[in-house]
């Protein structure tokens, strides 16, 4: 149980941390062998065993964010990290604001939205928000944004707007998008820059107008063109149309989590701590078209319910089926594809690992 209780402290505090499994080989050693994180802290049950050249896939898939499946010494081994999902500070809380919030919420965006007037920072206006009333450069600065970060300036006035820019450009972010002009932004940049305030190495990532070019002009549309920007920034997609374009792999992305794969580990901790019997079954692999990628688990909990999907249908329905039935870990391999629903048609290799039970 060693390895699921650093998962789980890990989890509750929001560390970047990565399982390695045994997927294939031997049973002794089939499933969770290792639990590692940036903090440094590893352990797991005979981690010893394996073989030596697998030391670094935690390292590389937390450096990434992207699951790794490989072979090695007769076994195949799973690394996936688990991450926080992004944080999008929006420094401003006014039209744009309130449509940008629910929309960068639903993309999968964890969204903190500051302003220092109280009747426009206020809880019950921005739900599921963490909102504060509070100067905004200062709370930027406060709010220690690191190299995951989405910032939005989106305020009201030139000295606020001015003072935000200055605090934010100065830290660490994957996304720093400005609303305003391009005489207003530039203005702005010309400013911090005569005073020494900021560098031109900084300015360097500033994106400014902000968001793709949708032709938006309502509150609702800008926020569509800014959340689809921040999400090409965090896929690594290029923004151009796919219709009548050769697909390409994306490229770069920022390393971070989904809400629904937070929810997953959340009741998985919860389980854990409980000492309750539930059984996690990750997708290592796909070919051909799936619903859902290499990376995706659901949990299933003892009374049945699930939290998170390997993909919907009748072969997730199996997959239940089959987690409330094995006491080890097992590896199937199921087509996205039946006579009803005629979905897909890909192929998935899925992992079934019991947590709370003992396997021998």
């Amino acid at each position: 149980m060693m390895q699921w209780d650093t998962l789980v402290r890990a989890v509750r505090q929001e560390l970047p941390v990565c399982r390695v499994a045994v997927v294939d080989g031997p049973v002794p050693l089939l499933g969770t062998r290792l639990v590692a994180g940036s903090f440094g802290a590893t352990d797991g049950p005979a981690w010893t065993a394996l073989p030596a050249d697998v030391a670094g896939l935690p390292r590389e898939a937390l450096a990434d964010g992207r699951p790794r499946l490989t072979q090695a010494g007769g076994l195949r081994i799973f690394a996936e990290p688990i991450l926080p999902p992004p944080r999008l500070i929006v420094a401003g809380a006014g039209h744009v604001a309130l449509a940008l919030a629910p929309a960068a919420q639903a993309a999968g965006f964890r969204v903190t939205v500051i302003d220092d007037r109280a009747e426009f920072a206020r809880p019950e206006r921005f739900p599921g928000c963490t909102v504060i009333c509070d100067d905004m450069a200062a709370c930027i600065e406060r709010l220690r944004p690191d190299a995951t970060t989405f910032i939005v300036l989106a305020g009201r006035s030139h000295d606020k707007d001015k003072e935000a820019l200055r605090a934010a450009v100065q830290l660490p972010s994957a996304y720093l998008g400005m609303m305003g002009s391009r005489r207003k932004v530039a203005t702005l940049q010309r400013e911090l820059l005569e005073t020494g305030e900021a560098t031109v190495w900084a300015m360097e990532k500033l994106r400014a107008p902000i968001g793709l070019d949708l032709g938006a002009e309502t509150p609702a549309e800008i926020a569509v063109a800014i959340v689809a920007e921040l999400i090409a920034v965090r896929r690594g997609g290029s923004g151009a149309p796919l219709a009548g374009a050769m697909r390409r792999a994306p490229e770069g992305g920022v390393p971070a989590g989904t809400l629904e794969g937070q929810q997953v580990w959340l009741a998985l901790a919860d389980a854990v701590e409980r000492g309750e019997p539930c059984a996690l079954a990750t997708i290592l692999s796909v070919r051909g078209s799936t619903p859902r990628s290499a990376g995706a688990c659901m949990l299933i909990q003892k009374n049945g319910a699930t939290v998170g999907s390997v993909g919907g249908g009748k072969w997730e329905s199996e997959v239940r089926r089959l987690a409330s039935e094995t006491e080890r870990p097992i590896l199937i391999e199921s087509q996205y594809l039946d006579e009803s629903d005629m979905i897909c048609g890909g192929t998935a290799e899925v992992f079934i690992e019991p947590v709370t039970r003992r396997h021998t």
